[in-house]
């Protein structure tokens, strides 16, 4: 598998991404990892199928941090539907965004850190490196490889679909714009 440090809600992970190459299942159990010579953790591994990927994690990262923001975004109204009582309907929307990750990496060693992002799955990415999908916990990630003592900046873009129900009613000023 391959060593990463997975970033999610503030929290940088020890992991491997761990792909069954094999024609066989390999069954669930535990795994222990030693990287540089010595013990770095234990994890449970799930039972996985021929092909199957998954993310196992076995510690805390201290040495990564990352920082994500928002640089421009765009929302626009592509759509619209009235219920058939007329009582009200949904907004469709296409949400586009230009988004900056920050990787700091205080470890003598070059990392590979996977930033888990809050988009849907079928969210159309541009400008990243490197894209994953994380099917245990239904999550976008991007990869940003991090030179040793130092920090990395990774820009993409992001464009979602977007629904939003409405009553008629309740519609206010900043909906109708």
């Amino acid at each position: 598998g391959t060593a990463i440090t997975y970033w999610d809600d503030g929290q940088a992970t020890a992991a491997v991404r761990l792909e069954n190459d094999t024609r066989q299942t390999l069954p669930a159990g535990t795994i222990s990892m030693f990287s540089g010579g010595g013990f770095s953790g234990e994890a449970r591994l799930p039972r996985m199928k021929p092909g199957e990927a998954q993310f196992v994690f076995f510690g805390l990262e201290l040495d990564v941090e990352v920082d994500q923001r928002v640089i421009e975004q765009q929302r626009e109204l592509v759509r619209v539907e009235v219920n058939g009582d007329q009582s009200g309907g949904v907004f469709h929307f296409v949400q586009r965004g230009k988004h900056e990750v920050t990787t700091h990496n205080r470890a003598g060693h070059a990392k590979k850190v996977v930033v888990a992002l809050d988009l849907p799955r079928n969210a159309k990415l541009s400008g990243a490196s490197e894209i994953d999908w994380d099917e245990s916990r239904q999550q976008v990630l991007i990869g940003v490889p991090t030179p040793a003592s130092s920090t990395a900046v990774q820009t993409y873009s992001a464009e979602t679909n977007h629904r939003e129900a409405f009553n008629w009613q309740s519609l206010n000023d900043e909906q109708l714009l």
